[in-house]
């Protein structure tokens, strides 16, 4: 009646679980920083501004109606340059839409990287489980 048995699905949930626990042991202080939000006591420095500042004008871009690939006359006068295109990817805009209300720059950032990695891990579970690598070893 039903495609998968019980047996499958306990397996299957074991394994998420299984990759949960990894990435909260080996990310440990990524979601640290996603419930913690500590972004106004650390320094930062490099790419990390950039990464901010990034990704708060493309939010507001999109709220505002503007399209998110709009050059900033101000930031390489007098040609100008996209935030969209520098080190944030342009889709992560779309994200903020629905994070941002609830979290700082900063956390959002954390928890769309924190995501990614897990989601990277799974897919990649499955591709190999796809390519009949066994359970084990995939």
């Amino acid at each position: 009646m039903y495609p998968y048995s019980y047996a499958k699905i306990k397996i299957a949930t074991a394994i998420l679980f299984f990759f949960v626990g990894i990435n909260l042991y080996f990310d440990f202080p990524l979601w640290n920083q996603v419930f913690r939000d500590d972004s106004r006591t650390i320094s930062y420095h490099g790419e990390i501004l950039l990464l901010h500042l990034s990704g708060e004008t493309i939010y507001q871009n999109i709220l505002k109606g503007v399209n998110p690939f709009t050059t900033d006359p101000g930031l390489m006068y007098p040609f100008g340059a996209s935030y969209a295109v520098n080190d944030l990817a342009p889709i992560n805009g779309y994200y903020f839409l629905l994070l941002r209300p609830f979290f700082s720059i900063h956390q959002s950032v954390s928890l769309i990287a924190a995501i990614s990695i897990l989601l990277a891990h799974i897919f990649m579970y499955l591709f190999l489980r796809r390519l009949d690598i066994s359970r084990s070893a995939a």
